[in-house]
Protein backbone atom coordinates (compact mmCIF):
# COMPACT_ATOMS: atom_id res chain seq x y z
CA UNK A 1 0.00 0.00 0.00
CA UNK A 2 1.41 3.17 -1.03
CA UNK A 3 1.48 5.88 1.26
CA UNK A 4 0.69 9.28 -0.21
CA UNK A 5 1.14 11.79 3.23
CA UNK A 6 2.71 10.97 6.19
CA UNK A 7 4.47 8.37 7.18
CA UNK A 8 3.90 4.93 8.28
CA UNK A 9 3.57 2.91 11.90
CA UNK A 10 6.67 3.42 13.83
CA UNK A 11 7.63 0.65 16.36
CA UNK A 12 7.49 3.03 18.56
CA UNK A 13 3.46 3.76 17.77
CA UNK A 14 3.48 0.02 19.78
CA UNK A 15 6.06 0.73 22.39
CA UNK A 16 4.65 4.01 23.86
CA UNK A 17 0.89 2.76 22.91
CA UNK A 18 0.62 6.05 20.77
CA UNK A 19 -2.99 6.40 19.71
CA UNK A 20 -1.74 6.21 15.95
CA UNK A 21 -3.77 5.48 12.72
CA UNK A 22 -3.24 5.14 9.27
CA UNK A 23 -6.31 6.46 6.94
CA UNK A 24 -6.62 5.58 3.48
CA UNK A 25 -7.68 8.22 0.70
CA UNK A 26 -11.54 7.83 0.83
CA UNK A 27 -11.24 7.85 4.57
CA UNK A 28 -8.94 11.30 4.26
CA UNK A 29 -11.91 12.36 1.54
CA UNK A 30 -15.36 11.84 3.58
CA UNK A 31 -13.80 13.17 7.22
CA UNK A 32 -11.68 15.90 6.07
CA UNK A 33 -13.02 16.92 2.66
CA UNK A 34 -10.42 19.50 1.41
CA UNK A 35 -8.33 19.70 4.36
CA UNK A 36 -5.18 17.63 5.48
CA UNK A 37 -5.93 14.50 7.52
CA UNK A 38 -2.14 14.10 9.08
CA UNK A 39 -2.54 15.45 12.93
CA UNK A 40 -6.64 15.00 12.60
CA UNK A 41 -7.76 13.09 15.36
CA UNK A 42 -10.25 10.83 15.57
CA UNK A 43 -12.79 8.47 18.46
CA UNK A 44 -15.21 5.58 18.08
CA UNK A 45 -18.27 6.56 17.15
CA UNK A 46 -20.67 7.01 19.46
CA UNK A 47 -18.26 8.02 21.78
CA UNK A 48 -19.29 9.81 24.96
CA UNK A 49 -17.04 11.37 27.27
CA UNK A 50 -17.77 8.83 30.14
CA UNK A 51 -16.71 6.17 27.11
CA UNK A 52 -12.99 7.17 27.71
CA UNK A 53 -11.81 5.75 24.88
CA UNK A 54 -8.88 7.31 23.17
CA UNK A 55 -8.69 9.84 20.63
CA UNK A 56 -6.08 8.38 17.43
CA UNK A 57 -4.12 10.92 15.16
CA UNK A 58 -3.84 10.22 11.80
CA UNK A 59 0.12 9.97 11.05
CA UNK A 60 -0.54 8.92 7.21
CA UNK A 61 -3.12 8.72 4.74
CA UNK A 62 -2.63 5.64 1.95
CA UNK A 63 -3.97 5.04 -1.88
CA UNK A 64 -7.00 3.58 -1.74
CA UNK A 65 -7.85 -0.12 -2.15
CA UNK A 66 -10.58 -1.84 -4.11
CA UNK A 67 -11.08 -4.90 -1.45
CA UNK A 68 -14.61 -5.65 -2.82
CA UNK A 69 -13.91 -5.50 -6.54
CA UNK A 70 -12.94 -3.21 -9.50
CA UNK A 71 -16.74 -1.95 -9.41
CA UNK A 72 -17.06 -0.73 -5.92
CA UNK A 73 -15.41 2.56 -5.04
CA UNK A 74 -13.25 1.91 -1.95
CA UNK A 75 -14.78 2.31 1.29
CA UNK A 76 -13.12 4.37 3.89
CA UNK A 77 -10.73 2.74 6.09
CA UNK A 78 -8.69 2.97 9.20
CA UNK A 79 -5.82 0.99 9.80
CA UNK A 80 -4.64 0.82 13.73
CA UNK A 81 -1.40 -1.16 14.47
CA UNK A 82 -2.08 -4.04 17.23
CA UNK A 83 0.14 -3.88 20.35
CA UNK A 84 -0.14 -7.43 20.56
CA UNK A 85 -2.17 -7.36 23.87
CA UNK A 86 -5.21 -6.51 22.24
CA UNK A 87 -6.12 -4.22 24.54
CA UNK A 88 -7.17 -1.44 21.42
CA UNK A 89 -7.71 -3.95 18.83
CA UNK A 90 -10.98 -3.65 16.44
CA UNK A 91 -13.76 -6.57 16.47
CA UNK A 92 -12.47 -7.64 13.34
CA UNK A 93 -9.49 -6.55 11.12
CA UNK A 94 -7.48 -7.79 8.39
CA UNK A 95 -3.57 -8.35 8.15
CA UNK A 96 -1.44 -6.09 5.58
CA UNK A 97 2.10 -8.03 4.78
CA UNK A 98 4.75 -6.17 3.13
CA UNK A 99 8.27 -7.08 1.83
CA UNK A 100 10.17 -9.22 -0.68
CA UNK A 101 8.34 -12.37 -0.46
CA UNK A 102 4.28 -11.89 0.69
CA UNK A 103 3.94 -15.27 0.25
CA UNK A 104 5.87 -16.92 2.19
CA UNK A 105 5.05 -14.78 4.38
CA UNK A 106 1.19 -15.23 3.99
CA UNK A 107 1.86 -18.76 4.82
CA UNK A 108 3.42 -18.32 7.81
CA UNK A 109 0.89 -16.03 9.34
CA UNK A 110 -2.08 -18.72 7.96
CA UNK A 111 -0.37 -21.37 10.30
CA UNK A 112 0.59 -18.96 12.93
CA UNK A 113 -3.23 -18.30 12.95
Amino acid sequence: MRILRGSDFESGDLRDGAPTIIVNKAAADQYWPGEEAIGRRIRAAGSSPADQRPWYTVRGVIADVRQRGLRDQPRPTIYFPLNGTGERAPRAFTYVLRGPNVRAQADAVRQAV
